[in-house]
């Protein structure tokens, strides 16, 4: 079945939004990068618009390589249309065999 990316209250969403703070310290720090699922386990990330003036001064081939890596591991993401955060997929909670979740609630 195909990884898709879901927002909660939106329902299905074509990307996702992330900080660079998490991998390029304070040079990143409110750098918001989208990131859209191709394929399986691979991600398209580029920078989110507005950020043009800062990231023209950046190495942003490097930058985007970084980012990518880094979106192959995020759990957590924004949803660019709510705000809200979005579990990636592969991250889902799944009921286990018994009906309850991890933390032993139906």
């Amino acid at each position: 079945m195909a990884r898709k990316l879901k927002c909660d209250d939106c329902g299905e969403i074509q990307h996702v939004l992330f900080d660079g703070y998490a991998f390029g310290d304070r040079m990143l720090e409110g750098v918001m990068f989208e990131a859209r699922l191709e394929g399986e386990d691979d991600f398209a990330v580029v920078f989110a618009p507005g950020n043009e003036h800062y990231t023209k001064k950046l190495n942003t081939e490097y930058w985007l390589s970084e980012a990518k890596t880094h979106a192959a591991e995020l759990d957590i993401a924004q949803c660019p249309k709510c705000n809200d955060d979005v579990v990636m997929p592969g991250f889902e909670s799944d009921d286990d065999e018994d009906g309850e979740d991890d933390d032993g609630k139906a």
